[in-house]
């Protein structure tokens, strides 16, 4: 995830929102505007906009305005799931 010129790493992500890991409390205000550009594994790249919901010193929450795309999030879902088997397995 890339905000203001830093890059952060995303602990979640759906097509409603993220939740991002801080390294030191900012700036960040409740109810501010964030946009930023979430860079995936696979190299895509995805301009997202949304309103934070919460921020502390370890994380933020932002609900999406413009997000990821359902196709986008199946897609990182694929890679995960074929990267990462055996979390997926049914015993």
């Amino acid at each position: 995830m890339r905000y203001k010129g830093r890059d952060y790493k995303v602990s979640e992500a759906s097509q409603g929102g993220i939740k991002i890991l801080l390294d030191r409390q900012g700036t960040i205000r409740v109810e501010q505007t964030f946009a930023g550009v979430i860079r995936f594994k696979d190299g895509g790249i995805v301009p997202v906009v949304g309103l934070v919901l919460r921020s502390d010193e370890k994380e933020m929450v932002v609900k999406f305005t413009i997000g990821i795309s359902f196709n986008r999030m199946m897609a990182e879902q694929a890679r995960v799931r074929k990267k990462y088997p055996m979390f997926f397995d049914k015993e």
